[in-house]
């Protein structure tokens, strides 16, 4: 499969990716998910990660699709246990007007 940056893409339980990827929505309500790092750094056991609050409720692809927004976030390290970043919304594709809505920081 081809990944390329800005793509939103449908990951299900226990697809492997080649890629680091922001996680934007959870099929569990509190926008939580198990992941395993094995590949990246040797490690079996399962970190949780969450969901930003502004996301966190897309829970189906379409909603996610109409999302025009921007992630920012720091450059690669080595550092696996750490991501800081900030989503913010810039508006939706259905919409006509502009709108930025800023999700805050996303920090693991």
């Amino acid at each position: 499969m081809q990944i390329h940056v800005g793509d939103i893409i449908r990951v299900e339980d226990g697809d492997f990716l080649p890629c680091d990827v922001v996680l934007l929505s959870s099929s569990a309500a509190n926008g939580k998910a198990n992941i395993m790092t094995a590949n990246l750094d040797g490690e079996t056991n399962l970190k949780v990660h969450s969901a930003p609050q502004l996301t966190r409720a897309r829970r189906d692809p379409e909603s996610l699709w109409r999302l025009r927004g921007v992630v920012e976030c720091q450059n690669p390290n080595a550092d696996l246990t750490r991501f800081v970043g900030r989503i913010r919304v810039l508006q939706e594709r259905e919409e006509e007007e502009e709108e930025e809505e800023d999700g805050g920081r996303i920090e693991m």
